[in-house]
């Protein structure tokens, strides 16, 4: 069914009916990460590969989606910042840019005291604009790296910054998966986050 409203009650029950459900674990990892569960999504999809080692093809799309979504959580939401949606136009970004420097410019704050606060805002509005201004910064931000971190690009992933060692849907993330990860499977993404391992053939 190619309707996920209509498919989701029928993926409920065939998860109830039966746990290790394929269709039933992908949609309930969908569903995590519509609501922004994205570390509950990764452990639905470690169950689903553990269930269906076969269906890599179906699992690797939306594992590499949680854990760049996941990572991306960890640093400052520029988009949240603007207050628009992860897919907006470049010209949304630019309308909110201007729109957000009109409303909280530090010559608006109400008394002396409140213009540091102004300032500070209109610095991490300005900040966010910078980024998703610029196509290959805003690209880097989307895969999940900071690009205003001088340590962007350094981490285990290597170059990039990618977990993978590359970038989403490049060779490195392919190579990752064909080789389950290495010996430690899933990469930790840093101090405090879980080590999902996932083990792809």
């Amino acid at each position: 069914m190619n309707n996920p409203k209509r498919a989701g009650p029928f993926c409920t029950d065939a998860l109830a009916l039966r746990p290790e459900s394929l269709f039933g674990l992908l949609h309930k990892a969908t569903t995590l990460l519509a609501a922004d569960d994205f570390e509950g999504a990764l452990r639905v999809l470690e169950t689903t590969q553990n269930a269906h080692p076969g269906a890599q093809q179906r699992i690797t799309p939306l594992a590499q989606k949680a854990q760049t979504l996941l990572k991306r959580s960890k640093i400052k939401d520029y988009y949240a910042v603007l207050g628009i949606p992860r897919d907006a136009s470049a010209k949304d970004i630019k309308r909110a840019w201007i729109k957000a420097t009109k409303l909280h410019h530090p010559d608006k704050a109400a008394s002396p005291d409140a213009r540091p606060a102004a300032e500070k805002k209109m610095a991490s509005i300005n900040e966010a604009y910078e980024v998703l201004g610029d196509p290959e910064l805003k690209e880097k931000f989307d895969r999940g790296e900071d690009p205003n971190d001088p340590h962007a690009g350094h981490g285990p992933g290597g170059p990039g910054g990618f977990p993978f060692g590359g970038q989403p849907g490049g060779g490195g993330a392919q190579q990752f998966f064909r080789q389950g990860g290495g010996a430690g499977g899933m990469p930790n993404f840093g101090q405090g986050m879980p080590n999902f391992k996932f083990a792809f053939p």
